[in-house]
């Protein structure tokens, strides 16, 4: 099924066919950009290889794991998965390439999550390494630090519709 919504010069897919190789080469590069490296030969054998790895992870954790990914100019620009679990919606990953960072693709899928989440009346959660710049981009939606370690901070969105 192919889902898709328009936002200026912004077009969302959810379709499997399309998507997976889409977030595949997305996953890669901006991996591989994380890690300094360049994107080619070898780098781009071990980055598919850690992208299978990581996908079987996720899937082997979430049970009800979607995506999404948005295009600009028909060009895919970055991804969102997620799982919408008993008690929340979980943000399992979201990224965006470099070329097509702020754009405002981050933030319309980051939305998408919040409809979803809106609609299933859940809060949503997410981990997020306490060094990523991402992390201002989520408090600015409303997202909350409910918890931190060494490494890492737990973050929540609670909607307004969702109550304890």
């Amino acid at each position: 099924m192919i889902k898709h919504q328009t936002i200026p010069k912004l077009v969302f897919s959810d379709d499997l066919v399309t998507c997976q190789p889409s977030i595949r080469a997305i996953w890669c590069q901006t991996n591989a950009l994380s890690l300094g490296l360049t994107y080619e030969g070898q780098i781009l054998d071990l980055m598919l290889l850690q992208f299978s790895a990581k996908m079987a992870q996720y899937n082997a954790q979430y049970l009800n794991l979607q995506q999404q990914v948005a295009y600009f100019h028909e060009q895919p620009a970055g991804y969102v998965m997620w799982s919408l679990e008993i008690d929340e919606l979980v943000l399992v990953d979201i990224a965006v390439l470099t070329a097509f960072q702020g754009k405002g693709i981050a933030t319309a899928l980051l939305q998408q999550c919040i409809e979803i989440a809106n609609r299933n009346n859940k809060p949503i959660r997410l981990t997020v390494t306490r060094s990523n710049s991402a992390i201002s981009l989520y408090q600015g939606l409303g997202f909350k630090i409910v918890s931190s370690n060494d490494v890492h901070h737990q973050m929540q969105l609670d909607l307004p519709k969702y109550s304890r």
